[in-house]
């Protein structure tokens, strides 16, 4: 999963310093278990914790781009680039040479080549990053066009603070900030916070699609990327939808760690694992829970599917005790989430994690097909 963190202090501020840095990274240790990773130097500070997945043995962050022996850009990335391959092969033909295999090579050496615009137009993952451009100063972040990796920041006179997590903000102060009445009122009607507002004042949720980029103790807000729903008049092309879910969830398996899929015999996930296993050239592992309470059994229907697409099923009983599980939930959201799904989404991960370290989902199947 990884977790970024960072600051970079305003002119004329104080630098929060080495200690300040250490318990922003600590607070989001939790994501990335396989290590840490630090870069200090002047008023910047970008902190680093690892989930290895892609180029184990070489991938630390932070990253680094040289030339002639002097670092031009640094690096803290949280998610996965699934066109890497076909980026780095571009960039190498134009002379760049990265470091290391990571697939943030791609992010840090195509922002030199294209420019933040340029490199974000090319991407294709999901992705929260920060980039150090060392040769003017400036910091830049950017997230994801579906907002799959979470991104806070807070900017005032003292400077940027940013982080995978609220948790990480939280760390960079001292005193708890006081509550946003709008992301109250938000909570209140909808029973989540929609970015930028988050649930405190000051802190503010990087919107999908966006970046931000901090120079001399500005900010600006970019949007990359805007999603548009056009409509054809034309009958749906079964066969052609299909060809793109494979193709998505081919380029989904770059991984050096085993990879699995959460399995509720459901359309959404059961067309996933289908994928899978027609792209996959060993055996599709497959974990789905049996949720013990009236009406919340799926494993029947996730052993069909697994017999049908010939994968292998792990199957794990669970008998939820929410007040039990509740303080570690509130603990890992956050902030108020009236969804009451995030209990057997836990516990299926809780389950996932004893087989595979990254699993494929079925999420968001329902909002894209209308339920």
């Amino acid at each position: 999963m990884c977790g970024i963190t960072g600051y970079v202090a305003a002119p004329g501020r104080a630098v929060p310093g080495r200690d300040r840095l250490q318990a922003m990274t600590d607070a989001l240790a939790h994501r990335g278990p396989d290590g840490d990773g630090f870069f200090l130097e002047g008023p910047v500070g970008l902190g680093h914790r690892r989930l290895a997945i892609i180029d184990v043995a070489g991938g630390d962050q932070p990253l680094y781009a040289r030339k002639d022996g002097e670092v031009e850009a640094v690096l803290v990335f949280n998610g996965e680039i699934y066109n890497h391959v076909a980026l780095r092969e571009q960039l190498v033909a134009r002379g760049r040479r990265p470091g290391s295999g990571s697939d943030g090579e791609v992010i840090l050496h195509g922002y030199l080549e294209w420019g933040l615009t340029g490199l974000l137009r090319r991407l294709r993952g999901m992705y929260a990053f920060a980039l150090f451009d060392r040769r003017d100063g400036s910091l830049h972040l950017a997230r994801d066009p579906f907002g799959i990796k979470p991104l806070f920041y807070s900017h005032d006179a003292d400077g940027l603070r940013f982080g995978s997590e609220l948790k990480a903000l939280l760390a960079a102060r001292t005193g708890r900030p006081p509550i946003d009445r709008r992301g109250l009122l938000q909570t209140a009607c909808l029973g989540y916070t929609l970015s930028p507002i988050s649930f405190y004042e000051g802190i503010a949720s990087l919107p999908a699609g966006y970046a931000a980029s901090w120079r001399e103790g500005r900010l600006e807000l970019l949007r990359h990327h805007a999603l548009a729903f056009e409509p054809g008049r034309e009958a749906a092309d079964a066969g052609r939808l299909w060809e793109l879910l494979r193709s998505t969830v081919s380029s989904h398996l770059m991984s050096e760690v085993p990879l699995g899929a959460f399995l509720s015999g459901g359309v959404d996930s059961t067309a996933v694992v289908a994928g899978m296993a027609e792209v996959t050239a060993g055996t599709v592992q497959a974990i789905s829970v049996g949720i013990l309470s009236p009406g919340m059994d799926e494993r029947p229907f996730a052993r069909q599917a697994a017999a049908a697409l010939g994968v292998t099923l792990h199957e794990e009983e669970a008998e939820p005790a929410l007040l039990d599980l509740l303080p570690r939930l509130a603990w890992h959201l956050e902030t108020p989430f009236a969804d009451t799904s995030a209990a057997p989404t836990w516990l299926v991960c809780e389950a996932a994690r004893r087989h595979v370290t990254v699993a494929l989902s079925g999420d968001g199947g329902d909002e894209n097909f209308a339920g």
